[in-house]
């Protein structure tokens, strides 16, 4: 891919890489590539959200 590539190509992940540049990576189903997110869903039960609160530094369960 050329240097000056402007992240229009429907079939690429285009989230912005830390150089600025549109990641060029295929995407999944979640609109994003394996870096950038498309893989996770986030947590769905409610032991997997319990969980995910409890790691937060930040939360006070």
């Amino acid at each position: 891919m050329a240097d000056d590539y402007d992240g229009t190509n429907p079939n690429l992940c285009n989230a912005r890489t830390k150089s600025g540049r549109p990641c060029r990576a295929l995407k999944l189903r979640g609109g994003r590539c394996k870096w950038h997110g498309g893989l996770s869903t986030g947590p769905r039960t409610a032991e997997g959200k319990a969980r995910c609160t409890t790691n937060l530094p930040w939360a006070k369960c």
